[in-house]
């Protein structure tokens, strides 16, 4: 923890449900803050957090455009705003999509809880808000962080209750509250993911890790393992034609790895 930036700070969950903590820059906290107040004001305290919902409550017109390549984009004409979207096969998309667009309607609050000082915002900075805010919107701190310690991690069962966010951003989430796990996601058998939540990209793989993934690709059965000081769990989220597994790793007890994780520096939004 010492090696963290000075601006990281801590969150707890309650002791009751496991005193986790969650990890946060600033950023962050004015994403949070900015999300709760929004919230509070549509009454949402409990999800699934409905983004194209509260769009509409919030006086803005929501339309579908097949013709558009983006996922979603924003106007605003004669002083109505309205969000266009592009249908998508999965509903999770959706949410996805104009939950990022509400984080472009509500950037500069962000930007103000954050104490931004500069005249003009970059656009790759706006864009990242964007993407954090849309993943905030749906999975919100306070909530997320307290359900993932009740429901111990448990992929599926989040998915149920938090049915507007797709596996993979339900896991990614995760990584906040549990910074020291790995997140590994593979399509296909390739490995497209694998990261913990400093944002480190981590490469070296255990031999158990391997083996609870390729039971779980070829069975479609989800795996369970402790060895070692890693519990080891595997999710398939198998369709037709194609298969992809979200494998989470987590070290307990007094974990020493004979072969232990290598790690890349991490990433900065700003």
């Amino acid at each position: 923890m010492d090696a963290q930036p000075d601006n990281w700070y801590y969150v707890y969950v309650p002791i009751e449900f496991g005193g986790a903590i969650v990890i946060k820059t600033h950023w962050q906290q004015a994403l949070d803050s900015t999300i709760a107040a929004l919230h509070a004001n549509l009454e949402l305290s409990e999800p699934p957090f409905d983004a194209l919902r509260s769009a509409k409550r919030l006086g803005i017109e929501v339309a579908f455009d097949r013709s558009q390549r983006a996922r979603g984009r924003r106007k605003t004409l004669a002083g109505q705003q309205s969000i266009f979207l592009r249908p998508e096969d999965r509903p999770e998309r959706v949410q996805w999509a104009a939950a990022h667009e509400l984080g472009e309607v509500f950037a500069h609050q962000v930007f103000r809880a954050a104490d931004w000082s500069g005249t003009e915002i970059p656009p790759r900075l706006r864009e990242q808000i964007a993407n954090l805010f849309a993943s905030r919107f749906l999975l919100p701190t306070a909530t997320f962080a307290v359900d993932c310690v009740r429901l111990e991690f448990d992929l599926p069962r989040l998915k149920s209750r938090y049915t507007t966010a797709s596996h993979e951003l339900i896991a990614r989430r995760m990584l906040d509250v549990k910074p020291d796990a790995v997140l590994t996601i593979l399509d296909q058998g390739n490995v497209t993911t694998r990261v913990n939540g400093y944002e480190q990209r981590v490469t070296g793989w255990q031999p158990e890790e391997r083996e609870c993934w390729r039971t779980a690709h070829e069975t479609g059965l989800a795996q369970l393992e402790e060895t070692h000081g890693l519990a080891i769990r595997v999710w398939p989220v198998h369709e037709p034609g194609w298969k992809r597994e979200i494998l989470w790793t987590s070290p307990h007890g007094d974990w020493l790895a004979e072969e232990p994780f290598e790690v890349d520096e991490p990433s900065s939004i700003a």
